[in-house]
């Protein structure tokens, strides 16, 4: 039995027609499609120019809304410069549960949130910070970026449709202003990978491309009351992100079958009443979760309640060598035998 708040279910109806969208939804894409182009000419023109500071910064985002794996990876690039030296500052949209993510991820690190990226990445350097890194920062082009990383989400390649049509938010096309393309799957089988390789290739052929692969690695007890379980059997799942649809077929992979499924909007915000009605389904049985949401369930769900959240295995594939030398060439690591 699959649930949700009112504005997951609409996020999920929207989805449900990106395969074959109507009228009404082309119409309100070509809008927005035409004021994100428009955007863009003029700063490729130079009519808008983006502040600059005196630190590298290296910014990774995407083309498409949700799903394409951007915040593990930040972390995981984050923690990649930090064990090479570099005092990293992680800056964020604002969310916060991504802000308390990469907090969790990475606690010795400086990680701040907001909108206006440029007085954040300052206040990082004041911080201390040698290097910034922008979690979703694609589209934000206030910042000046010494590399621009972007993730591609396989799953999702086939449907190229701007917002609301579709979950791109940038025309394909815009990867050829890219450094770097991540191709990250979770599902996806590989041939559909080296596909969207050689298409990535002809467009960006500047950039590297680089393989990568998500996958399900296990349940972590997110509590005490977890911890005290030998055999967890949770019996609610709770998805608050995109693509809710992959999580629970991830939980299926690990032998994880709640009865009930809580498909939530992303960055769902767990007022009382939902957070009552999740626990109430649940009882003392528990629930499993993402990580993402696990850093705000733990907080909101009484202690005695277990609560699992799913662990992610990030593997780098074909182009990871040359992709992460670039990166710490560009935050000021590089050294002579980096390829």
């Amino acid at each position: 039995m699959t649930r949700g708040s009112g504005r997951g279910i609409v996020e999920r109806r929207v989805r449900s027609a990106w395969g074959d969208p109507g009228p009404v939804l082309r119409a309100l894409a070509a809008g927005y499609g035409t004021a994100v182009d428009v955007r863009n000419l003029l700063w490729d023109a130079g009519v808008f120019r983006p502040a600059r500071v005196p630190v590298p910064v290296i910014s990774l985002g995407g083309l498409s809304t949700g799903g394409s794996g951007k915040t593990p990876l930040t972390a995981a690039l984050a923690r990649h410069l930090a064990d090479a030296g570099a005092a990293v500052a992680v800056l964020t949209p604002g969310q916060e549960d991504e802000l308390r993510l990469h907090a969790e991820l990475n606690p010795d690190l400086v990680v701040l949130g907001g909108r206006w990226r440029v007085p954040l990445a300052r206040r990082a350097i004041a911080l201390g910070a040698d290097v910034v890194l922008l979690d979703s920062g694609f589209q934000h082009r206030r910042l000046h970026r010494d590399l621009e990383i972007v993730t591609c989400n396989v799953d999702q390649a086939g449907n190229r449709e701007r917002l609301p049509a579709g979950p791109y938010r940038e025309r394909f096309e815009a990867l050829a202003r890219t450094d770097a393309v991540i191709l990250m799957r979770r599902v996806a089988a590989a041939g559909e990978m080296r596909k969207l390789a050689e298409q990535v290739g002809a467009l960006a052929p500047r950039a590297t491309v680089v393989e990568a692969v998500l996958r399900p690695a296990g349940l972590c007890a997110g509590n005490a009351a977890a911890e005290r379980v030998a055999q967890p059997r949770p019996a609610v799942a709770v998805a608050g992100v995109m693509w809710p649809e992959s999580f629970f077929r991830w939980l299926s992979e690990v032998g994880v079958t709640p009865e009930h499924r809580f498909a939530l909007r992303d960055h769902a915000h767990y007022d009382e009443r939902t957070v009552d009605e999740i626990v109430s389904v649940a009882g003392r049985r528990g629930l499993v979760c993402t990580q993402k949401d696990a850093v705000r369930l733990v907080a909101s769900v009484r202690a005695e309640i277990p609560i699992w959240w799913l662990e992610e295995d990030l593997a780098w594939g074909a182009g990871a060598g040359r992709f992460l030398a670039g990166v710490r060439r560009a935050a000021g690591l590089g050294t002579a035998g980096d390829p």
